[in-house]
């Protein structure tokens, strides 16, 4: 079989299927015509520019996309170039079940899947491992992103039950391949990036690839920026020829002055909500607010084909982040009335603080997987054992006591003649709550997977996993026993000395059939299980168990047009079980009747509807609702920031060049977020919104491609939230923007 790439930097001028097909024609013609035999021609470019048929580093297994029973979603670097994506908040709206929570001045990304919370630090993977990070990864030199949706403990460890999202890094290439980047854009943005990749040796057996960028912009609220140099390097090393050895080292330094909630954004006069003073910008109390972090990580991964059937890996690294963190913090909901303060509320109130976090992971991984033949046919299988270490250590006190409660404002009634501090009794104003604390966690898992085909068309799928996690905790929160929010005679006082360990376990199982119903079109019955330790004890010192959740998934996954289109459809049911009644923050927690149920429907069209003119567009429908709880009056209620309605459309169209215009190429699109709940009493609602952006690309020549992107273009006024619930944790979200770049690609 012979391969032939198309480098990153000529993707873009092969947009229709067509044209690949008639290079590869001509590419065949003209090697048999030389008297060489060609057994199969694969052209990788427009089938993988909107439309990825492979998601394995984060499943696990060797199946293609259309035959995982899994809703999942891949977006590559063709469509991340396309819409100037530099982050992963920029690459949620193409995603069905996804939507963005918020971001504290582009670092610490939130998003919500199926109506779960998934942090950067519990959701997101690099290259299938979890990094465990409050600071979002940067995008350059990425080969895709895998976005999974449902539950996915049994490959990929003690995550959400919504989804996870899977970073895969850039491989080295087999040619010399310079990329090169210049952007600019809104709130003085700048970008510079530099990417090279190729053969290291004559043979080729060795290739390499290093990429370095810079950026740096203020965000489109007041006092808001980020500052970031992100540098990758990947080495693959051909052992043998049945033998790869791959490596991925980054590392990432920045600086970011994050968002103020109640800054004013760019749009002028009316930006901030009415009662809100207008300089009321919680960063101008004290020096300003500033965050400096530090990423590293190195992972390596180990392949060795045994012989045609067989294959053994062996996968480790190490992973650390590091942040310093100066911030303007609020209270939502909560009001003075639940300090003692005698005060009607709820109100939002700040306070200033330092936070320094760090966190290290350490993991290794051993697999053996490959084929079997029984009953005259062919079978998969995978064995998997799985071991990290993760340490958690922070830091967390007051910066400056005389900004403890400095404003606040009613937030359920209001009024621009709100009182000032000095009329509320704050006794504890000099002093201040603090947490210091360091946690681990040994987590060991075995997983076993079966794919079976007992029949031509029809798999089915059988996986468990035994998960084992040992916790410790240490510290003191809000000053431990001699601090002045501790009482000894409450058991619910929030100073108290911390000290608490404990192991859980939980085996899950997992299950799903694949029928094959026409050709290229498959139906799929899918059930898994997800839990989540809480690393909690009762009163008596006994650990919480593991909170769960199951998920059925029922779906239709298709091929068509020649393969150059993708569809789906999947419909799902989510059960959430044993939550936790947590105490304080965290530490101590009681078994719970609080269950959830997250039920819903995604479609999904993805790739060449037409010759030139690719598409990807999903609608999301989530109903959710709290099944059971020990306050009778939630149940029935809806789950907080977890919109009924989601819907996307994003089309790029290549001009002919019969017009006359070759090389220029139009898109945009439109991304809903339907309406949603802010707390669990559903008092609060945000309003949807609907935010519409375009582009215009012009390959100049065969190195230079000219792009610009436009973002909310009918600048909609919109909230997003943010931590917390109440109005205090609503931001608003991001104006009207753009950004323009041009592409070197040698």
């Amino acid at each position: 079989m012979s391969i032939y790439r198309i480098s990153k930097g000529h993707r873009s001028a092969l947009l229709s299927g067509c044209c690949l097909a008639a290079m590869g024609t001509a590419i065949a013609n003209a090697q048999e015509q030389s008297g060489e035999v060609v057994d199969e021609i694969v052209v990788t470019g427009q089938v993988e520019f909107f439309r990825p048929t492979d998601a394995s580093t984060a499943t696990k297994i060797l199946l293609p996309i259309v035959e995982t029973p899994q809703a999942i979603t891949v977006l590559t670097d063709d469509l991340l170039d396309l819409t100037a994506a530099r982050d992963l908040e920029d690459t949620i709206g193409l995603v069905p079940g996804y939507v963005n929570v918020g971001s504290y001045g582009g670092f610490d990304n939130r998003f919500q899947a199926r109506g779960f919370n998934l942090s950067v630090a519990e959701g997101i993977l690099l290259n299938s491992v979890m990094i465990g990070t409050n600071v979002d990864r940067d995008l350059l030199g990425i080969e895709r992103i895998e976005f999974l949706r449902g539950p996915t403990s049994i490959t990929l460890g003690t995550l959400n039950y919504g989804g996870a999202i899977n970073i895969v890094t850039r491989r080295p290439s087999d040619s010399l391949e310079i990329d090169l980047l210049l952007e600019t854009g809104s709130f003085d943005r700048q970008r510079y990036s530099a990417e090279i990749s190729g053969p290291l040796t004559e043979s080729g057996s060795v290739r390499g690839y290093a990429g370095v960028a810079y950026e740096t912009r203020n965000g489109f609220r007041n006092r808001e920026g980020i500052e970031k140099t992100p540098v990758k390097a990947a080495l693959d090393i051909d052992l043998s020829p049945d033998t790869i050895l791959e490596i991925d080292f980054s590392y990432e330094s920045g600086q970011a002055d994050p968002v103020s909630l109640f800054s004013r954004d760019y749009r002028g006069e009316g930006s901030v909500p009415d009662f809100i003073p207008t300089e009321w910008n919680g960063c101008a109390f004290v020096q300003g607010c500033d965050n400096e972090y530090e990423n590293k990580d190195v992972l390596a991964n180990l392949r060795h084909q045994i012989n045609d059937n067989l294959y053994v890996r062996a996968s480790a690294g190490y992973a650390t982040s590091e942040r310093r963190h100066r911030f303007v913090s609020f209270l939502g909901l909560g009001g003075p009335e639940a300090f003692g303060f005698g005060v009607e509320g709820p109100y939002a109130f700040w306070y200033t603080y330092d936070d320094e976090d760090k966190y290290e992971t350490t993991f290794t991984e051993l697999a053996l997987g490959g084929d079997f033949e029984l009953g005259g046919q062919e079978h998969t299988f995978l064995l998997l054992g799985q071991y990290q270490d993760r340490t958690f250590q922070e830091d967390y006190q007051l910066q400056d006591p005389s900004t403890f409660f400095a404003q606040y404002a009613n937030i359920l009634t209001p009024t621009t003649d709100a009182p000032s501090v000095d009329d509320v009794p704050i006794s504890v104003q000099p002093t201040f709550p603090w947490d210091q604390t360091e946690r681990s966690e040994q987590n060991l898992s075995l997983t076993a997977q079966l794919i079976l085909r007992p029949v031509d068309r029809l798999q089915i799928l059988l996986g468990a996993r035994y998960e084992e996690e040992e916790f410790d905790g240490t510290g003191i929160n809000n000053g431990g026993s001699e601090g002045p929010f501790a009482d000894p005679g409450d058991p619910d006082a929030s100073g108290y000395d911390l000290d608490v360990d404990g192991k859980v376990d939980d085996t899950l199982l997992r299950a799903g059939i694949v029928y094959e119903a026409m050709d290229n079109v498959f139906a799929y019955f899918s059930y898994s299980e997800g839990f989540i330790p809480t690393q909690s004890l009762t009163a008596t010192g006994e650990p919480i168990d593991p909170e769960q959740g199951t998920q059925y998934e029922l779906g239709v996954k298709g091929e068509f047009m020649d393969g150059l289109v993708g569809a789906s459809i999947a419909a799902f049911l989510i059960e959430r079980d044993n939550v936790p009644s947590v105490i304080g923050d965290g530490v101590r927690a009681e078994p719970s009747p609080r269950e959830q149920e997250h039920k819903g429907v995604e479609l999904e069209v993805i790739g060449e509807v037409l010759p030139g003119l690719d598409v990807i567009t999903s609608y999301s429908y989530l109903d959710t609702e709290i099944t059971n709880s020990a306050e009778e009056s939630l149940i029935g209620n809806a789950i907080p920031n977890a919109p009924k309605h989601l819907f996307n459309i994003f089309a790029q169209y290549q001009i002919p060049a019969s017009l006359g215009i070759e090389g220029l190429s139009i898109g945009g699109g439109l991304r809903h977020v339907g309406e949603q709940e802010v707390d669990d009493d559903n008092d609060l609602q945000l309003d949807g919104y609907t935010l519409f952006e375009a582009n215009l690309s012009y390959e100049i020549n065969d190195t230079l491609t000219a792009r610009i992107v436009g973002k909310n273009l009918t600048d909609e006024e919109y909230f997003v939230l943010f931590l917390g619930s109440g109005f205090a944790g609503w931001g608003y979200g991001e104006t009207r923007s753009w950004t323009a770049n041009l592409t070197a690609s040698f």
